[in-house]
């Protein structure tokens, strides 16, 4: 039963994305997600950092980001910092996560680019 609810999963999932893909397959955006995933994965977390650092950074000027926790923040790489305890700020890191791997890898891209016409 197991191998047989496996396959139904995996041919579900595959009908889903046949449907999809003529939809938003050619979407700029998702295009772009999609020929950078490598990129995402490896520097999500560089990301993450990024909006900590922003965080820290505002926390030592602002006192309504008071409750910021430096020993996690220095210590703990899965804290995340929510400002005054709203949780759709999370989106943010989301965001953030999504958008600067993407940006590091149109830079190193371009570098390439440049040091290959020079060689």
């Amino acid at each position: 039963m197991p191998i047989i609810i496996g396959f139904l999963g995996i041919a579900f999932w595959m009908r889903i994305a046949t449907i999809l893909e003529s939809v938003i397959g050619r979407s700029k955006w998702i295009n772009l997600i999609a020929d950078n995933s490598y990129s995402i994965m490896m520097n999500q977390f560089l990301g993450f950092m990024v909006v900590k650092t922003v965080y820290a950074v505002i926390s030592i000027f602002y006192a309504g980001f008071a409750d910021f926790d430096w020993i996690s923040y220095k210590t703990n790489i899965w804290w995340y910092y929510i400002p005054k305890g709203l949780g759709y700020t999370l989106i943010i890191y989301v965001i953030v996560g999504i958008a600067f791997p993407i940006a590091v890898q149109k830079f190193i891209d371009g570098f390439k680019r440049l040091y290959l016409l020079k060689c």
